[in-house]
């Protein structure tokens, strides 16, 4: 295991670097016989693995107090050095370069702060400074992970630094020739972009744009999918299609048969309404008014996402909560697939390097994290009824995802290796791709989805016509009405469910429930079994025991969370 060694001037951005590279798993302890602290940590990336040591700042090798003492012993041991320099004050960082490359170790250069160098207007000519100093020079940018990927494929088989021939014995004189070599400075103001690229990844204003953008992004689904689906697909499917279905088949299946009720229900005359589940009714119904305007409006806003350039720094400014889980940032990318669809997002965990990481993502995505089309069920049964409670669903799976990513994260052995990911500049969408996007999202959604769906309500209906359905529901009835507080009918979302997640709620939507219930019925929901679809996909990327086990915690959490809510309400109202 190769050691290798950040070193650099004081608030060079080198420790963000570090914490970067290393991410959760970075220790602090004092070197030996001082008080002065050294942050270690390990690196793992494909065939790399290192000791990663943060030195503390110092501006030279000549020992002027304690933590610069550590800084010269700890260059001895060091394999690698990698030494950050500030590019908008080379000349004050080179002596340290310069007294480093003397020390005879394979040394890479991280011209750091590249971009803000650039804003001001300071143009560095990086090859000319590579052949200069005879040690590879790569630009960085510490916040975004510019260049880090660079630095860490370097590592292998970066040698020790070329002997350059110069006639000036003296270092300032030779640092003085080198930046009138390579360094011209014209003056330049921040373009509006490049501000907007800047606020967004500084924590103190690239927290409150986060937030602002998540709930936009929110408010946009459900704004758009709502008012699609009541105002335009509803009265299409309950005015136009749905009557028009019934009567074509009354008018070819003249008697009152179970292959008619199956297809268009039956109308009970005592309670005035169609009862039942017809397949040619609500399994047309229900994937494309309840689910189709919620799944696109997401596709849409996840697009303009994309297209900017925002995800990443999204990204960049989630890691250090997402390293409370247990992962890095760049997970925010499989879990974001996830909301979409959880089959893409489990197989987007492959771009996360270490097996403990994809777990981790897989099983919190398998846990509480809604499809788009869940997500569009939830929408339609709450947000309809109560924006309170649909907000509180929402902040419940949240709360859900970070206190069981903890836990995992404690119990889970082993190490989450680095993932270094660049964060591009901002950029206009186009409407062209946004469009192809989701005409992609749009025809997956109507060949390997609905299918299912009606598949799902053709079984209903069997259960339902022949009274299969009543004796599950007796089975089901100590933990449906029991645990749950929900009515026996409520059963049928449960074996639906099995099959697809948004089928158990849009169950429940046809039920007249009070805002408790339908409370304990998203919560019991959301956290329920994952699709048939995505139990294959889990098997194919970690093993039928993991696939098993998240199948029973589904289940068992899904109760319990329910009849923990259910136990609340009766104590309250």
């Amino acid at each position: 295991m190769k050691k290798i060694l950040f070193m650099g001037n004081p608030n060079v951005g080198k420790s963000v670097i570090f914490s970067k590279v290393t991410g959760i798993e970075a220790t602090a302890s004092n070197y030996p016989g001082t008080t002065v602290e050294l942050k270690k940590g390990k690196l793992k990336y494909k065939d790399i693995s290192a000791e990663i040591i943060d030195v503390p700042g110092t501006y030279s090798l000549e020992s002027v107090c304690e933590a610069e003492e550590v800084a010269i012993k700890v260059v001895d041991e060091a394999d690698v050095i990698i030494n950050v320099v500030d590019a908008t004050h080379l000349e004050r960082n080179l002596g340290l370069t310069i007294s480093l490359i003397e020390k005879d170790i394979p040394i890479i250069v991280a011209l750091n702060m590249f971009d803000e160098a650039k804003h001001k207007g300071i143009s560095i000519d990086v090859e000319k400074l590579e052949k200069l100093l005879g040690v590879p020079v790569i630009p960085t940018v510490a916040v975004t992970g510019e260049g880090l990927k660079e630095i860490i494929s370097n590592i292998k088989d970066v040698k020790k630094p070329l002997k350059i021939e110069d006639e000036d014995e003296n270092k300032y004189a030779k640092i003085g020739k080198i930046i009138n070599e390579i360094q011209t400075i014209h003056p330049k103001k921040h373009t509006r972009m490049e501000w907007l690229e800047d606020i967004t990844i500084k924590p103190i204003t690239g927290i409150p744009i986060a937030i602002v953008v998540v709930i936009l992004s929110f408010a946009t689904v459900i704004g758009l999918g709502m008012g699609v689906r009541q105002h335009i697909l509803l009265p299409i499917f309950r005015d136009i299609v749905s009557p028009a279905v019934r009567e074509v088949v009354r008018y070819i299946l003249v008697d009152d048969s179970i292959l008619r009720r199956v297809l268009i229900e039956s109308y009970c005359t005592d309670l005035g309404k169609y009862v039942g589940f017809g397949v040619l009714t609500d399994g047309i119904e229900w994937p494309l008014a309840l689910v189709l305007p919620y799944l696109l409006a997401f596709y849409f806003v996840l697009a303009i996402l994309e297209d900017t350039g925002y995800i990443p720094r999204l990204a960049c400014i989630l890691d250090s909560v997402f390293h409370k889980i247990g992962v890095h940032g760049s997970a925010i990318i499989p879990f974001l697939l996830g909301f979409g669809c959880t089959v893409g997002g489990i197989i987007s965990t492959r771009t996360l390097e270490a097996k403990r990481d994809r777990l981790i993502v897989a099983t919190l995505m398998c846990l509480a994290i809604p499809c788009a089309a869940q997500s569009g069920a939830i929408v339609a049964l709450l947000a309809e009824r109560s924006i309170p409670a649909f907000i509180f669903i929402f902040l419940f799976g949240f709360a859900f995802i970070i206190v069981a990513g903890i836990v995992m994260n404690k119990l889970l052995p082993g190490t989450a290796q680095s993932f270094l990911m660049e964060i591009p500049s901002f950029r206009m969408p186009t409407h062209g791709n946004i469009l192809k996007k989701m005409w992609i999202q749009l025809k997956t959604f109507l060949v390997s989805t609905v299918p299912i769906i009606v598949f799902g309500v053709f079984i209903a209906s069997i259960l339902y016509e022949t009274g299969a359905l009543e004796t599950i529901g007796y089975w089901f009835e100590p933990i449906v009405v029991g645990v749950l507080g929900l009515p026996m009918e409520a059963s049928v979302a449960l074996i639906l469910g099995i099959v697809r997640r948004e089928l158990a709620i849009a169950v429940l939507l046809e039920l007249e429930l009070t805002i408790p219930q339908l409370i304990v019925g998203a919560v019991v929901s959301l956290l329920y079994i994952p699709c048939a679809a995505v139990f294959p996909i889990l098997i194919r990327e970690f093993d039928i025991k993991y696939a098993i086990i998240i199948a029973l915690s589904t289940i068992f959490f899904a109760f319990l969370m329910g009849g923990m809510l259910n136990f609340i309400f009766m104590l309250i109202f």
